[in-house]
């Protein structure tokens, strides 16, 4: 999405086109005073499943989930308030599925004029968990360092903290990105969280249990 003033000197698009073409995250450019996509790269137009021509006649909310593309004039609004906007944003592609991405949309200035350029890294279901884990890591180690990791039972709650942490950030995640399907919380919980716990609070059991001994064993108590 890009915005420019009516005063603004023209500017040749078709170079910053051919930087973009073989990034493998998909990119799009709109000009919001043509009302027209003007620039897009090979990786959006596998993404979406369009030909470049055909999404060069298409509208941002054309390619956006219909709950998204409501959302459009206030991610606009913000990215002009702050000079860019990430944040989870389902793609609709030709054949009418939807793929789960995270936009980054920042504002740029060239020569006078102002635009503005969005970059979709793909998610699947798995994104929330991915994301997660540096937070769990960090929350973890953090108790770590105070010596949770010490005894048995304070290891358990570090460790089953970090595991708490994940497993919100996966279900939250696989409840927002699954409602195209309509499973919301109940059907990620059944399917994010249930058949993976009990084997995980075996292995926080048994980790906590060694990890005690380990430290004894290199005589840091």
């Amino acid at each position: 999405m890009a915005e420019r003033s009516h005063t603004a000197p023209f500017v040749n698009f078709q170079s910053w086109d051919q930087l973009v073409a073989h990034w493998p995250d998909p990119v799009l450019v709109f000009d919001s005073d043509s009302q027209r996509y003007i620039v897009v790269n090979d990786a959006a137009a596998r993404l979406l499943g369009y030909s470049r021509d055909e999404i060069l006649g298409l509208l941002p909310g054309d390619l956006s989930h219909p709950d998204d593309a409501r959302e459009i004039p206030a991610v606009v609004a913000q990215a002009e308030r702050e000079g860019s906007v990430r944040r989870p944003w389902r793609a609709r592609c030709k054949d009418g599925s939807i793929v789960q991405t995270e936009m980054t949309l920042t504002r740029r200035r060239i020569d006078g004029r102002v635009v503005s350029q969005g970059i979709f890294r793909v998610l699947g279901p798995t994104g929330g968990y991915l994301m997660s884990y540096p937070i769990a890591a960090l929350v973890t180690g953090t108790l770590a360092e105070r010596g949770f990791d010490r005894r048995y039972i304070t290891s358990v709650i570090a460790m089953a903290a970090g595991l708490a942490i994940i497993f919100t950030g996966g279900v939250l995640w696989l409840a927002w990105f699954a409602r195209p399907a309509h499973s919301g919380l109940t059907g990620a919980l059944q399917t994010g969280l249930y058949p993976f716990l009990p084997a995980d609070i075996i292995k926080i059991c048994v980790a906590a249990a060694v990890m005690p001994g380990i430290w004894r064993l290199i005589g840091r108590p």
